[in-house]
């Protein structure tokens, strides 16, 4: 039998950070070229994946 698999909890104070960018992304008008408004969500996860790479 398999061991469950070990859920890591994102931290409460990156939830509206999250939310923060995604609305930037999302609300940001159509001359702003792709990188600029991808950047805040690609900063977002690389912050979600050093901290899961600490909490291991």
């Amino acid at each position: 039998m398999k061991p469950p698999p070990r859920v890591i909890p994102t931290p409460g104070w990156l939830r509206p950070v999250i939310r923060w960018a995604t609305r930037v992304s999302i609300n940001a008008p159509a001359w702003v070229p792709n990188w600029l408004k991808n950047a805040p969500l690609k900063l977002t996860s690389l912050i979600l994946r050093a901290w899961i790479a600490i909490v291991r």
